[in-house]
C-alpha cells in the first residue's frame, strides 16, 4: 500500500495585499478596514512563514496533499505554491481552488497537491455551501488519482483531518 501524507491547515485570512488589482470589488468594499495596512511586505512575510512550516511537514518532505481554508483567492495560493516549488526541488505543487461566491468575506477552501504524485479531473471537483445559523465556509471535494488508486477528500471547517475513502481502480462497489 502506498502511503500518502495528507494535512489540513487554516491559513487564517491569507489575503492578497491591500490594493490588489484583481480583488473582487465587493470583497474590497467589505474588507477595506481589515486590509488597511496589509502591505506587500507583510504578505510576503506571511507567505515565507507558511512555506517554512509546510516544508517541515512529513519529516521535511512536505505534505503530498494539503487542504487549506481561509484563503482569499487563487492568487494567494499560487504565491504560496510558487515559493514552495522554488524551495523544494522534490515537489511540484499545484492548486485546486473553488471561488466562494456565498461567503460574506469571500473566503475560500482549496487543496495544494503534488503534481508528481497526483492528477485531478477538474470536472470531478465539487463545492458545497454549508448554512448554519449564519453562513460558513464552503466544503470543496476533490478526487485525487495516483497509480491507479483514487481517493476523495473533503475540506474540513473544524480543523479536523479530512476524511479519506480510498477506492481501487476497477472497483464497482
Amino acid at each position: 500500500m502506498v502511503n500518502h501524507f495528507v494535512a489540513f491547515w487554516n491559513l487564517e485570512n491569507l489575503f492578497a495585499p491591500e490594493g490588489f488589482p484583481e480583488r473582487e470589488p465587493w470583497i474590497a468594499e467589505q474588507l477595506a478596514a481589515e486590509l488597511k495596512g496589509w502591505t506587500q511586505a507583510l504578505f510576503d512575510t506571511k507567505i515565507n512563514q507558511l512555506a517554512s512550516i509546510i516544508r517541515q511537514m512529513n519529516g521535511g518532505a512536505g505534505p503530498d496533499i494539503l487542504g487549506v481554508c481561509e484563503v482569499e483567492n487563487a492568487y494567494v495560493l499560487q504565491q504560496l505554491t510558487s515559493r514552495l516549488n522554488t524551495q523544494m526541488t522534490n515537489r511540484n505543487y499545484s492548486v485546486v481552488h473553488v471561488d466562494s461566491t456565498k461567503d460574506h468575506r469571500g473566503i475560500d477552501t482549496a487543496f495544494v497537491f503534488d503534481l508528481l504524485k497526483y492528477t485531478v479531473d477538474p470536472n470531478a471537483v465539487f463545492s458545497y455551501f454549508v448554512m448554519r445559523r449564519t453562513g460558513t465556509r464552503d466544503i470543496t471535494q476533490v478526487t485525487f488519482t495516483t497509480q491507479g488508486e483514487a481517493s476523495w477528500l473533503r475540506s474540513a471547517t473544524t480543523g479536523r483531518l479530512a476524511a479519506v475513502e480510498p477506492t481501487r481502480a476497477g472497483d464497482t462497489a
